[in-house]
């Protein structure tokens, strides 16, 4: 599920910073399509809550100026009702104790209980495998970036950022 809502998100901002640079109305959808794919992405694999703070920048810097809070809140506000619907369906459909027991249950789970050190640490003992691919994404990444910046009118340095930190995703979460 990590990969297919990265994927997703990915496309549908992709999408929408296609059509900011021709003022299309339908740039709307994608930005609420990114709010539903990234709220569906948290809820797949909760520390990917990391990658809203990047794409809300993304959002920011790629938006014309007087439509930037607008975008940004869009996506945003799409993320955290569907986030907060979750929620409450979760909680009307179960106890709060039965909730927590089920959160506190899956931290203390062995493959949830490691540092972000000691994962980093074991990162490097895999550093042969991952170097490969962390190159492959970093050379699609750059592809993809070299045709996005050839078939469009502006120039998105911020798409690479974005395509890098989803690949960093896929690797390191």
């Amino acid at each position: 599920m990590l990969l297919w809502f990265s994927m997703l998100l990915f496309l549908c901002l992709l999408r929408f910073f296609l059509l900011e640079t021709n003022g299309n109305r339908r740039k709307y959808f994608w930005l609420i399509a990114a709010g539903l794919s990234a709220s569906a992405l948290v809820l797949a694999y909760p520390t990917c809550l990391f990658v809203v703070l990047p794409i809300s920048i993304g959002i920011y810097h790629v938006s014309e100026l007087e439509n930037r809070w607008r975008n940004l809140m869009y996506c945003l506000f799409t993320c955290a009702l569907c986030g907060i619907a979750w929620l409450s369906y979760f909680l009307f459909h179960m106890s709060f104790s039965n909730f927590s027991a089920g959160v506190s249950a899956m931290f203390s789970d062995g493959s949830h209980s490691d540092t972000f050190a000691d994962k980093f640490k074991n990162l490097f003992n895999y550093i042969y495998d991952i170097f490969p691919l962390a190159l492959t994404a970093a050379l699609c990444a750059f592809i993809l970036w070299k045709i996005l910046s050839l078939t469009s009118k502006k120039r998105y340095a911020y798409s690479l950022i974005l395509i890098i930190v989803l690949a960093a995703e896929q690797i390191f979460v």
